[in-house]
């Protein structure tokens, strides 16, 4: 190996050129200076470049034996550090300007054997030196360089030309396809060995970093791409490396930070988020697009206005359509998931009435929701569960979704699955969707009546949220004409319940609104009388130590409310018990007490935990002040 490298730097130094490529020099054998008009390599100046000493031989000379000794060089860790003199000699190399007479062999750049060698020792060597090459003038003559061969203008927040030709395609014979994975791979190693050196390049104001990168999918390059010798099978790699080194910022801990937000005005001033829609649409297969989907729905999740653009892209796209049918429908369950939480996103109030084009991906043809009910009985769990958000967003917007609900076969079976189902997530999200559902069912609720002997059992659910979504969907259900279901089921007892005993105060809140709600049902009040739940709540809703909360708050409006109700004629005694659920939260027993509290069963594991609620007298019922 060292044979070949010395016989071919000796044929580089006599001859004085290999592959047709020379320096341009004056008299005194310095660079040529950059003079507009004279040349090919006629370029913008190059960034300032460090004191280097004069090397035995030229750039081109430089780069060609970096290439061969790349190929000769033999894979493992490197023993040194990268050395200051090859540093320098590097930049010397890329900053200078070329002349090309011969493209290279084997359709290669003439940087593309520098590169590489650059690349594999920056990726045998270890993380400490790699910290300050981001701030050298290796990795700004690097940048610079990729500029110049992408033709970019020279200032990165520079106005788009105005219309006419076509932009000019990039200088192959500098940067091959390959070599700009080469240089794409070159900083992707370097930010993840020094990730938050990532977030601080690529915030950086008028950065060429990020602008080479947003350059790099735009769909005018992509379709260059694809014409140049081998950049057909250069594309993928291309747009995968970017979203790698794009994906890397939002793996830090680093939310609320003037860095991501630079990051984000930046990602949102390049179109990111609609190029990256239109890149899946037109340029990847499907098995390809799990990685710009996921970097998208992060953008989406962080910015509103790439969610915007998303929108729009979504809406004017010809080929979104199927391609978003295609990514919801198929066999890959991350890129659904991600897709389905993109799409909840966008359906979200203030969203008035949802984006026109998701309505229509639902639905399906002849508007029969079947799209949306195979993601609901997905065999994947995490799929499920965003269909389900996604589905309790849509519903917020009414329309004949709401219809599909109670239609036979239609999007309730699956709901009531969910409600049963061992992921907790998948109960969470299933209480959310029959929640907003009741919210805007209006005379559709009695559709949803099969709903409430679950949705009463999740009233015990360990997972708080899941316990709080539950309590709100019932008391939405009542003035739904389901005050008789809900008393069957002994709802309001469970409710009552959870209001005085609930460790949580966001779940206390939503059964007190619910309570509240279900009042003004005079049978449902009644039986709340006869349960005592005036004496019951007296003491929660006067407790010094929370009276200014919003539980105490809630509690002393539905005790004005209860005050109202007249006394009960023949309180209930020994009620047979019913088959809602875990009557107990806290030991998760399949069926209620039998007496009117409700909420245990004689025997369970709690009872003994907790005293019996009539043990003890109540207090007298104070006076309460004037609402």
């Amino acid at each position: 190996i060292y044979i070949y490298i010395i016989v071919t730097i000796v044929v580089i130094n006599n001859t004085g050129s290999i592959w047709g490529v020379r320096l341009p020099v004056g008299t005194s054998g310095a660079p040529r200076q950059n003079v507009p008009g004279s040349g090919r390599w006629g370029e913008p100046p190059p960034p300032p470049v460090a004191p280097f000493r004069p090397c035995p031989f030229s750039p081109p000379r430089q780069g060609a034996a970096a290439g061969i000794l790349a190929q000769l060089r033999r894979p493992g860790p490197a023993r040194t550090p990268l050395p200051e003199e090859w540093k320098a000699a590097a930049t010397y190399a890329l900053s200078a300007p070329a002349e090309l007479h011969v493209t290279p062999p084997d359709l290669s750049g003439f940087f593309d054997g520098l590169l590489l060698l650059l690349l594999r020792l920056v990726s045998e060597g270890e993380a400490d030196p790699l910290r300050d090459l981001p701030g050298s003038a290796l990795w700004t003559a690097l940048w610079h360089r990729l500029s110049v061969t992408l033709r970019l203008p020279s200032a990165p927040d520079a106005a788009p030309p105005p219309p006419g030709p076509a932009p000019a395609d990039p200088d192959w014979t500098l940067i091959s396809p390959r070599g700009l994975v080469t240089v794409l791979n070159l900083a992707l190693c370097v930010f993840t060995k020094e990730a938050p050196l990532c977030l601080h390049v690529l915030a950086q104001p008028r950065g060429h970093v990020l602008a080479s990168l947003g350059h790099l999918l735009d769909p005018a390059f992509l379709l260059q791409l694809s014409r140049a010798p081998r950049g057909s099978a250069a594309l993928p790699a291309v747009v995968l490396t970017v979203c790698q080194i794009l994906c890397v910022p939002f793996a830090l801990d680093e939310g609320g930070s003037d860095h991501l937000a630079g990051l984000l005005a930046g990602l949102n001033g390049s179109h990111v988020a609609a190029r990256l829609l239109q890149v899946c649409c037109e340029h990847l297969p499907l098995a390809q697009t799990d990685l710009p989907v996921s970097l998208l729905t992060r953008l989406a999740l962080s910015d509103p206005a790439s969610l915007g653009q998303f929108v729009a892209a979504a809406s004017s796209l010809p080929a979104s359509s199927s391609f978003l049918s295609a990514a919801l429908l198929g066999d890959r369950p991350p890129l659904t998931s991600d897709l389905l939480s993109l799409l909840a996103r966008a359906v979200r109030p203030p969203a008035a009435g949802g984006p026109p084009f998701l309505q229509a991906l639902l639905a399906g043809p002849g508007r029969t929701y079947r799209p949306l009910r195979r993601l609901l009985g997905h065999r994947d769990s995490p799929v499920r569960a965003r269909a389900c958000v996604l589905l309790g967003h849509t519903v917020r917007h009414g329309g004949p979704v709401l219809r599909a609900l109670g239609e036979r076969g239609g999007l309730l079976a699956p709901l009531l699955r969910a409600l049963e189902a061992p992921d907790p997530a998948l109960r969470r999200s299933a209480t959310f969707a029959l929640g907003s559902a009741a919210r805007r069912a209006g005379p559709l609720a009695p559709r949803l009546a099969p709903a409430v002997p679950g949705l009463t059992r999740l009233l015990g659910d360990p997972q708080a949220p899941t316990r709080r979504h539950a309590a709100s969907a019932l008391g939405r259900l009542g003035p739904g004409g389901l005050g008789g279901d809900l008393l069957r089921c002994r709802a309001p007892h469970r409710l009552l319940d959870v209001a005085r005993r609930d460790p949580q105060p966001a779940v206390q809140e939503a059964a007190l609104l619910a309570l509240r709600v279900l009042g003004r049902d005079p049978a449902i009040l009644q039986v709340l009388a006869s349960l005592g739940a005036k004496e019951k709540l007296t003491a929660l809703g006067l407790n010094e130590a929370r009276s200014q909360s919003t539980v105490a708050k809630h509690c002393r409006k539905f005790l004005i409310l209860l005050r109202a109700a007249p006394p009960p004629a023949n309180p209930p005694r020994g009620l047979p018990p019913v088959s809602a659920g875990p009557g107990c939260k806290f030991c998760g027993s399949s069926a209620l007490q039998s007496s009117p509290e409700g909420g245990r069963r004689e025997g369970c594991v709690c009872a003994r935990a907790l005293p019996p609620p009539d043990s003890s007298p109540e207090p007298p019922t104070p006076l309460l002040p004037p609402p």
